[in-house]
This record gives C-alpha cells, sequence and structure tokens, in this order.
C-alpha cells in the first residue's frame, strides 16, 4: 500500500476545511425566505444592489426607480450581480439564495489564497491557520461573506493584490506585470475607493 504524500494530505485537509465552508453556506441559502432576509441580509444597503441589477434583467437600465439613470454602486459587484437577478424571473428569491452560495465561493478563493501566502512564507501550519481564521471567525465572515454587499469580491481582490504584490514586484517577466496591473484594476473596479490603495 502506497503512503500518502504530505502534500497530498496537506491538500486533503484544505479542500476538507473548504467543502465544510461551503456546505454550511449551502445550508444558509435553503433558510425560509423570511429567516434568510432577516439573517443574512439585514443590511439595507444591498438591496440597493439588487433593485438595480432586476431592473436592468428587465430591460429598465441601470436604474433603482425605473425612472432615473444611478451609478451609486461599485462595478464589479454589480456585474456578478446581473446574472445572478435573471433568477428573479422564475423566483424572487432564488437570486438571494444564489448570492449566498456566490458569496460563500469568493470568500473562499480569498482564503484559499490567504492559505498558499502564509504557507509559502512561513509554514503550512500557519497557512491552515490562516484559512481557518480567514473563513471562519465571527466579524470576518460577517464582513466578507455575508450582507450581499461588495465586500466578498473586495476582500477576494485585496488578497490577491497582496499576494500579487509580493509574488510579482522582482519578477522581470511583461506577463507579470501585466497580470499584476489586471489585478489591480479589478480592485479598483471591487470599490472604487480602493484606487488610493493600488495606486500607492
Amino acid at each position: 500500500m502506497r503512503e500518502k504524500k504530505p502534500g497530498s494530505t496537506l491538500k486533503s485537509i484544505v479542500w476538507g476545511i473548504l467543502s465544510i465552508y461551503l456546505v454550511a453556506h449551502i445550508f444558509f441559502a435553503c433558510l425560509p425566505e423570511q429567516a434568510l432576509v432577516d439573517k443574512w441580509y439585514s443590511v439595507d444597503d444591498a438591496f440597493y444592489y439588487f433593485k438595480v441589477a432586476q431592473n436592468i434583467v428587465e430591460g429598465k437600465g441601470i436604474t433603482f426607480d425605473g425612472l432615473n439613470l444611478t451609478n451609486g454602486y461599485h462595478p464589479l459587484w454589480m456585474i456578478l450581480c446581473i446574472p445572478v437577478f435573471w433568477f428573479s424571473r422564475i423566483d424572487l428569491y432564488l437570486p438571494l439564495r444564489v448570492l449566498v452560495l456566490l458569496q460563500a465561493v469568493l470568500t473562499a478563493i480569498g482564503g484559499t489564497v490567504i492559505f498558499r501566502f502564509f504557507a509559502q512564507k512561513g509554514s503550512p501550519g500557519v497557512g491552515l491557520f490562516g484559512l481557518i481564521f480567514f473563513l471562519f471567525t465571527p466579524a470576518f465572515h460577517s464582513l466578507f461573506a455575508q450582507h450581499g454587499l461588495e465586500s466578498s469580491i473586495n476582500g477576494m481582490m485585496l488578497v490577491l493584490l497582496l499576494f500579487a504584490n509580493f509574488k510579482f514586484h522582482n519578477s522581470p517577466r511583461l506577463k507579470d506585470h501585466i497580470l499584476f496591473g489586471v489585478i489591480g484594476a479589478l480592485t479598483i473596479f471591487a470599490r472604487l475607493d480602493n484606487v488610493f490603495l493600488v495606486f500607492f
């Protein structure tokens, strides 16, 4: 019988942690309608995104009230919300359930990048601690994975920007600098006030 390599055991642990995290969010996505709104979407700013995305899907344009154009949103999260709100044609609450899972996936990607960063700079144990801390600390979860705001895509892009900065800043290859530039641009579109951080 072949022994498992240490790297393969570590990968299994990471996948196990991510699976627990995503399965928990499937449970949340299946909450009854009122519980979903009360427990998950407790910040009313999210519904500004939701209504604008729904109006775009219905062909009313980029508007909240159906009459006046609006620009009070961060572009990258709105781009992700638009296809999700196509499901509002089937059921008004279905997009809210899909967004629970989408935010979980985005946050899980951010957590995976944190794991890789700390595993490379420190040790696999430190990387696992970073992953668990990022995904399961209540304050972090509330900030990044809940409420339906741009915070999940913003958190993921900020983590990617940090990782790319350490990975590419001394690279002589043009394609690495182009990739870093693309990550920087997406970080700005994730939340427009990130322009100052990216510029810095």
